[in-house]
C-alpha cells in the first residue's frame, strides 16, 4: 500500500515517462491531489501555471494521473471518472 508522498512520486515518474520532452516544463500539482476510493488522483500542469499562477499557460485537456495505492498502477483519470469528480466537488 503506497502512502500519499509515494503516490506522488509515482505519478511524477508516470508523467516523465509519458513526455520525457516535456520535463521541467509540466509538473505534478500535489497540492491540488486528492483521494478517491482507493487511488490518489494527482493534477499536472505546466511550471509557470503552477508556480507563477500564469493563467494563459494552463494546460487545456489534460485528465488527471491516477495511482493505485494498493498497486501503484498509473494512468490516467477516465472523461467520466473526471467529470463524476467535478460533479462530487472534488476539485478546486
Amino acid at each position: 500500500m503506497l502512502d500519499r508522498q509515494s503516490a506522488i512520486e509515482a505519478a511524477a515518474r508516470y508523467l516523465a515517462e509519458q513526455d520525457p520532452d516535456s520535463v521541467g516544463e509540466i509538473r505534478v500539482w500535489p497540492e491540488h491531489a486528492f483521494l478517491d476510493g482507493h487511488q490518489l488522483v494527482v493534477p499536472y500542469d505546466t511550471v509557470d501555471r503552477i508556480d507563477h499562477g500564469i493563467k494563459d499557460a494552463e494546460l487545456g485537456g489534460n485528465p488527471p494521473i491516477t495511482v493505485d495505492l494498493r498497486t501503484g498502477e498509473c494512468g490516467h483519470l477516465s472523461w467520466e471518472a473526471l467529470w463524476d469528480c467535478v460533479d462530487r466537488g472534488l476539485f478546486s
